[in-house]
């Protein structure tokens, strides 16, 4: 019982927290800016609401929604990349296409067009036809040497190893990672891999930066076919060049290799 009364009083702080683990760092430092909007729109809504009668329509909640006021309305990272990669696979028409840990959303979306097989470190039920989900570590893929001709892993290596997902610590993560998904990739195969670059760094434990120019040498059995990126200010730009990203604070680097 007492549980019960404390849930409403604890859920909006846990919103709070989930939600500045979820938004990029370099949105934590307008915190105190958006609860203070928060707690004056709040005041304003409760004003209103009893001026207007509507506070007995139902129960009103508190539970900050942060971050959105000023944002562009979508993530330019997880847009693009999306797009990015399902027109690049869907032209290639696998008979099948891996992919490992990218966000769920692209997935069931890609099954739609092809069979997809889903690797995942906490699987999702996600119960879709044309989808198979499968439990795996994309530092120990559950596959054989060059077994896998389209595979795809989005906005994933740079967490590898820093624990922000239950993972294991490793501060070689990502390049663990990257190694397994080249020990996977099938001659004449088609790995699409995306990361933040820019100035690199560590983010403890959100995640990594790396370098636009480092990346493609984490996989040297491997060729770059093409190089697209997001920039920091939201802009897709097509058959970029590695190097001219380096001096951004958090781009999108979207890699196609082959074997």
């Amino acid at each position: 019982m007492a549980t019960g009364r404390l849930r409403p009083l604890v859920a909006p702080w846990l919103s709070l927290l989930r939600q500045l683990v979820a938004a990029s760092p370099l949105r934590w430092p307008g915190l105190p800016r958006e609860m203070w909007r928060f707690l004056a729109s709040h005041r304003d809504f409760r004003r209103l609401a009893a001026e207007s009668g509507a506070m007995g329509s139902g129960q009103t909640r508190f539970h900050p929604a942060l971050f959105d006021r000023d944002a562009l309305g979508f993530d330019a990272h997880y847009t693009f990349q999306a797009a990015w990669a399902t027109r690049r696979i869907v032209g290639a028409a696998p008979p099948r296409h891996v992919d490992v840990s990218s966000d769920h959303r692209f997935v069931t979306q890609l099954a739609s067009c092809l069979p997809v097989l889903y690797v995942e470190f906490r699987p999702v039920p996600l119960g879709l036809a044309g989808l198979e989900t499968r439990q795996g570590d994309v530092t120990a893929l559950p596959f054989q040497d060059q077994s896998i001709p389209s595979l795809s892993c989005l906005h994933v290596v740079e967490h590898v190893g820093l624990g922000r997902y239950g993972d294991p610590l490793d501060p070689l993560g990502h390049m663990k990672a990257c190694r397994e998904l080249q020990r996977v990739l099938a001659p004449g195969g088609m790995l699409l891999l995306s990361v933040p670059v820019g100035r690199s760094g560590v983010w403890f434990n959100a995640h990594r930066v790396l370098d636009p120019a480092s990346v493609a040498g984490l996989m040297p059995e491997l060729r770059l076919v093409e190089f697209c990126a997001v920039t920091g200010d939201g802009r897709y730009v097509e058959h970029a060049n590695p190097p001219d990203f380096r001096s951004e604070e958090y781009a999108c680097g979207m890699y196609r290799m082959t074997r």
